[in-house]
């Protein structure tokens, strides 16, 4: 179990943040300077809806039925709100995109056994 940081905020009061590791401070408390510096050039980029939506999806293309099923349960969890409407968004747009990355496909592979198909009978 991780310890909470032994730091105090501006206000006096315990900072809520886990401690890092190897010590009883959170990065924000602590003595690494070179730590802060680049955890708050960061900033809040770990937290953007692009970065969670990242993470979320799998690395590998996923099938036109997987897309429907994720985009489903985004729905469910915006309807229920568990989830940021804008997060929703990105995803649904992210899905129309590989819809229509599939269809174009599909179309390609069908013009391609055209063209061979034709081809085979002038030979």
């Amino acid at each position: 179990m991780q310890r909470q940081c032994s730091g105090l905020t501006k206000s006096g009061e315990r900072c809520r943040s886990f401690a890092m590791p190897d010590s009883d401070r959170c990065i924000a408390h602590g003595d690494r300077v070179t730590d802060l510096a680049e955890w708050r050039k960061r900033g809040g980029e770990g937290k953007a809806n692009e970065v969670r939506a990242r993470k979320a999806l799998p690395s590998e293309p996923l099938s036109t039925a997987e897309v429907h099923a994720h985009l489903s349960t985004a729905f469910r969890r915006a309807l229920a709100g568990k989830m940021d409407p804008p997060l929703l968004n990105a995803l649904s747009n992210a899905g129309r995109t590989l819809a229509e990355l599939q269809k174009n496909a599909d179309l390609e592979q069908r013009l391609d056994e055209l063209e061979r198909r034709i081809g085979s009978r002038s030979a």
